[in-house]
């Protein structure tokens, strides 16, 4: 295929499902629900309980220190968010936060959270996912010659596994979440709170492992994807969708950028360390593209309005979701490996 006519036909399909080059930042803010967490946000609530405000820092008893993904200790500070200090690797370049809370609290979090979960389910949210979550197999089953036996680690409500199944994936997922699994299961899809490094998967095999939005959430990431390496058939799939660090929004808002929220976002990679550390991990890039252009808040940004709510969306025609994406500086880093 020609590569020009392949961006442009995958190119349609990614704004088929960017909520906000579709509705505009302020519309889809508020359409997705994403004003609600606004009111009574995670981070000011976190910092509350575990933040000391004479230091603007979270206290040493709730956090603990962690190394960079590259098992380096050598970093310089980059911002404070909420309390969270995030630091920049000089060994590889990797956006990480360091410290982070401790696991116990970031567990009993993740358990019981519903506040994204709503986002996750509203109808708005849901058409989207679909889209994308279509998007991602459709490159899947590109590359594996058609569906097959898929593991959806950290699964949420379970709807990728429903768009999996529909295009004749035999698939399954993993969760944390008590709300999520419920529904998941309620909805007749197999889901498991299973720990991915127990004796429950040790004989099982799969033609491909997602992590959509999660490997970011994970203190050592390294952990989960060699594991996943033992659990993929030989030449098997890895497929990763991750906030982009280097996206022209996070380069341009720093700490103020929405994607930074330190205590449940822990690694930021981006299209140059995303490749590097995969393939650190015994993985081939096949794809490595960009989705989600964050046009408009860009926009809003550059119009001295605020870049989530605001109204400007006007600009240069060289800022365009063409522009974005071929130049890697969209939302979300997205990533097809295989196992070698």
């Amino acid at each position: 295929r020609d590569p020009q006519e392949l961006f442009q036909e995958r190119l349609a399909k990614k704004n088929a499902f960017d909520g906000g080059l579709l509705y505009g930042a302020a519309g889809f803010h508020q359409q997705s629900g994403r004003d609600r967490l606004d009111e009574d946000s995670d981070d000011e609530r976190i910092f509350a309980q575990y933040g000391d405000s004479a230091t603007g820092l979270l206290r040493a008893e709730c956090v603990r220190p962690r190394l960079c993904v590259c098992g380096a200790d050598d970093w310089r500070p980059a911002f404070v968010r909420h309390g969270f200090q995030f630091v920049i690797c000089n060994q590889c370049g990797v956006l990480y936060t360091n410290p982070v809370l401790k696991s116990e609290i970031l567990e009993e979090f993740y358990r019981h959270e519903t506040r994204w979960l709503e986002v996750l389910q509203n109808p708005t949210q849901v058409e989207l996912d679909r889209k994308k979550f279509a998007y991602g197999l459709e490159l899947i089953e590109q590359h594996a010659g058609g569906p097959g036996r898929l593991l959806d680690l950290g699964t949420g409500p379970g709807l990728l596994l429903q768009v999996a199944t529909e295009r004749g994936f035999d698939a399954m997922g993993v969760e944390l979440n008590e709300a999520a699994v419920a529904g998941a299961r309620e909805a007749g899809l197999e889901v498991v709170q299973e720990d991915f490094f127990g004796p429950y998967f040790e004989d099982q095999r799969f033609d491909a492992i997602t992590l959509w939005e999660v490997l970011e959430h994970l203190e050592d990431p390294g952990a989960w994807l060699r594991r996943a390496h033992t659990l993929l058939n030989h030449g098997g799939l890895l497929f990763i969708l991750v906030p982009n660090g280097g996206s022209l929004l996070n380069r341009m808002l720093h700490q103020r950028s929405n994607t930074f929220t330190g205590y449940c976002h822990l690694t930021f990679f981006n299209p140059a360390t995303l490749p590097a550390f995969l393939e650190r991990e015994g993985f081939e890039v096949l794809e490595l593209e960009t989705v989600i252009s964050e046009i408009n808040n860009v926009r809003n940004h550059l119009s001295y309005d605020d870049p989530y709510c605001g109204t400007a969306g006007a600009g240069s025609e060289l800022l365009s979701p063409d522009f974005i994406h071929r130049n890697l500086l969209g939302c979300k880093l997205l990533a097809l490996v295989q196992r070698r």
